[in-house]
């Protein structure tokens, strides 16, 4: 039978970056980064850099391996929850630059520097 490597950490992070993007007033950061490649760009930028959890699981059964929930210490999410922020700085920032070399005349103004005080506070 073949196996599947299934990697638990992934839903851990996605879970945060859910959480992150409700903690920001201006929609900017949910319409960015719930689109399908920064979104996916943002995941592999913070599980290149924690330790990931994966299982070795029967093909067959790879559907029900996908309910299970990795435990993750209060210490560990909030790493995850900064490296998210980092992330997002990183990937605009490098956006930004990318889009100003492209549209010379057509720069796409936005403060990267601001990204962790657009976060509510509460």
């Amino acid at each position: 039978m073949a196996k599947v490597i299934v990697n638990l950490t992934m839903p851990v992070v996605v879970e945060e970056l859910e959480s992150v993007l409700d903690e920001f007033s201006n929609p900017f950061y949910q319409q960015t980064f719930l689109m399908s490649e920064l979104h996916q760009e943002l995941v592999a930028y913070v599980l290149s850099r924690i330790r990931s959890c994966y299982v070795a699981i029967d093909e067959d059964s790879q559907s029900s391996a996908m309910s299970v929930s990795l435990p993750v210490s209060l210490e560990e999410r909030l790493k995850i929850q900064d490296l998210l922020c980092q992330g997002m700085q990183h990937i605009l920032s490098t956006t930004q630059k990318q889009m100003a070399v492209t549209n010379s005349g057509n720069r796409w103004e936005t403060n990267t520097a601001d990204l962790f005080s657009m976060r509510l506070t509460g």
